[in-house]
């Protein structure tokens, strides 16, 4: 294990991007199996910036003018509450700008002085912001909500990111020789934690510019799991395991007791000094591993729930257990504590769910639901209470204990949201809700709040699906799906929630910062409607390429009390052939500047333009780490 020395830096608060440092890379995944993620559709990008449309706070339908000279946050006026026709988003002072007037982003006082301005609905592409920083270099869509003159939503406090227009930047990213990332975790000592499948590479790290290490791959695919530097992209060290067989990776989680790790294998899987985990048959099955904070294998357990899969991890940096789930086909006695079955049963797919130690793998407890059909688990979180939450969708009839989920789908082929809590230590159902009653509603990404409110996303097909008082309609052509994204409070009521649609959009990674704001990540293609005021993004035409149905990458930022889009970037690149975001992490849990430092993971073909780094490929999909 080789261990490199960490250098702190502090968030980047700017709503700009600089230049754009091209690295061409080249990458191969040589080998057997493909991951199932890298065959998303391929391709991708290139938006249109939205015109500017006026900011509330806007006299004139003019474009602001910028300062004669650059504000560097201090000193700076007392207050500042919003500009008038001609000037930036104000001088700024202690709360910086409540919004820019005529529709091009307010100015950035940089810290320790001064917020964010709310700034206009997105600028014409290079001249985002005029003041304060150089401009946006046009590489993907930048849209910032308009101010609305609410205090805390504007002005903010002294050295306070005020929270319209208030998101991060990216700082650095990374591309690494593996097919795509699909999960990423902040641990408890703030460096980055992910893992994902590897093939024939003699190293790992970051293609443009890194510093990698030797790994071994064994044939075919292997067991790779990875701390990463946050600042720098390098590996502290890397875990493999595997032999000629496959085995590959599902998810990693973060705990006080080491890593967990779950996925699916064939053969022999020899992860430290216990009985090996072996699977003698030609189909894969599930493996659930334990993986010390030094890198260091220590347990593994063979899970075989039929034709059905583990689909979903989970964990805390507070706690030293780890959640899983997904769906069996048999009585899942693998996932059992005793050993015993577990349950009989439905017919279909049934819901499995457990809590298991990472340092030793005890599973201490588990459960199964389901009748006829099909009922499946895809997402997984844990609250800070300690609380399982998990969600997934179903056909038929479900009942985790409290009566049967109503109403029920109302066909056979209807598959539709469900969302349950359960008491982290004994297992017991807490709450439980169904939403919509036709179509499919697929959730991708599950998170909770510091106050235990639930963020739930993914997509839906077909049909509304009603959460509240609030009904999200298709927007996409048939054949595509809109993204949707969802608040639900502790007793997984909801409180707000948004949908977006194009040629097709997903979202697929969800987490929250330590003010109760969400982002979200996903794919899409075509244009998406993300509000307010009409904003669009909108994906890069592929015309070197002539593909259809290309994705790319975007993050959206939400208000946590309202579910307002506070901003929203999407990056691409014409020549690409896209891939999309997996998975986002928010490290809500640090303290001074690393606090809610973000990492978004996914994967991309020939190039993605983060506007800090173009990163390139020889072809074939890999995987990005982006840092914000």
């Amino acid at each position: 294990m080789i261990r490199h020395p960490r250098r702190a830096t502090s968030v980047c608060n700017a709503l700009l991007l600089t230049g754009t440092a091209v690295a061409v890379l080249t990458a191969g995944c040589g080998g057997g199996s493909t991951s199932p993620n890298s065959q998303l559709p391929d391709g991708s990008s290139a938006k249109l910036d939205a015109p500017p449309t006026p900011g509330p706070d806007a006299a004139l339908p003019k474009f602001d003018t910028p300062p004669s000279t650059p504000d560097l946050g201090s000193p700076d006026l007392p207050t500042s509450t919003g500009g008038t026709a001609g000037s930036d988003a104000g001088a700024g002072g202690t709360g910086g700008g409540t919004g820019g007037t005529s529709g091009i982003d307010a100015s950035i006082d940089l810290p320790p002085v001064g917020g964010i301005g709310g700034g206009g609905s997105g600028g014409t592409t290079g001249i985002d912001a005029p003041s304060d920083h150089p401009s946006f270099d046009g590489s993907g869509s930048h849209i910032d909500a308009p101010g609305d003159g609410v205090a805390d939503a504007d002005a903010g406090d002294s050295g306070e990111t005020g929270e319209a227009g208030g998101c991060l930047s990216p700082t650095s990213a990374w591309a690494y020789a593996v097919p795509g990332l699909t999960n990423i975790a902040w641990d408890k000592d703030g460096s980055l934690i992910t893992g994902r499948e590897f093939y024939g590479i003699p190293s790992f790290g970051p293609l443009n510019g890194g510093t990698p290490l030797a790994v071994t791959n064994n044939g075919s695919a292997d067991i790779l799991v990875a701390k990463l530097d946050p600042n720098t992209g390098n590996p502290s060290w890397v875990f493999t395991a595997g032999d000629p067989k496959d085995q590959k990776v599902t998810g990693v989680a973060v705990t006080t007791a080491g890593l967990g790790v779950v996925g699916t294998f064939g053969g022999t899987l020899q992860i430290g000094a216990g009985s090996p985990a072996v699977n003698v048959g030609s189909t894969m099955i599930d493996y659930i591993a334990g993986v010390a904070d030094d890198g260091t294998g220590v347990w593994a357990k063979k899970i075989n729930l039929g034709s059905g899969k583990l689909n979903a991890i989970a964990g805390q940096p507070g706690k030293d257990y780890f959640v899983v789930c997904g769906a069996a086909t048999n009585t899942a006695a693998n996932l059992s504590a005793t050993g015993a079955a577990l349950g009989t049963p439905g017919g279909g797919n049934d819901v499995v769910v457990a809590a298991v130690k990472a340092s030793d793998g005890t599973i201490v407890w588990s459960k199964m639901f389901g009748q006829a059909m099909d009922q499946s688990c895809t997402a997984a979180a844990i609250d800070d209470n300690g609380d399982a939450i998990f969600a997934g969708s179903y056909a038929g009839t479900l009942d985790f204990g409290l009566g049967a989920l109503s109403p029920a789908p109302t066909a056979a082929a209807d598959h539709i949201l469900w969302v349950a809590k359960f008491n982290g230590t004994t297992g017991a159902t807490i709450a439980a809700k169904p939403f919509g009653t036709t179509g499919s509603v697929l959730p991708h990404a599950l998170t909770a709040d510091a106050q235990g409110n639930v963020i739930v996303a993914g997509e839906f097909v077909g049909a509304d699906v009603t959460f509240g008082t609030t009904v999200l309609s298709p927007l996409s052509p048939a054949g595509g799906s809109d993204a949707w994204v969802a608040k639900l409070d502790g007793t997984l009521s909801p409180s707000w929630a948004r949908s977006w649609g194009g040629a097709t959009a997903t979202c697929m990674g969800a987490a929250v910062d330590s003010t109760g704001n969400a982002t979200v990540v996903g794919t899409f293609d075509g244009t998406i409607p993300v509000g307010p005021g009409g904003a669009v993004l909108t994906s890069h035409p592929s015309a070197t390429l002539n593909l259809s149905n290309v994705l790319e990458t975007f993050v959206v930022s939400l208000d946590g009390r309202t579910g307002q889009t506070l901003c929203a970037h999407n990056y691409g690149d014409g020549a690409s052939k896209g891939g999309g975001a997996q998975a986002v992490a928010i490290n809500r849990w640090a303290t001074g500047a690393e606090q809610n430092a973000t990492a978004i993971v996914g994967s991309f073909t020939a190039i993605v333009d983060f506007g800090v780094t173009a990163l390139s490929s020889t072809g074939n999909s890999i995987a990005y780490v982006l840092r914000m």
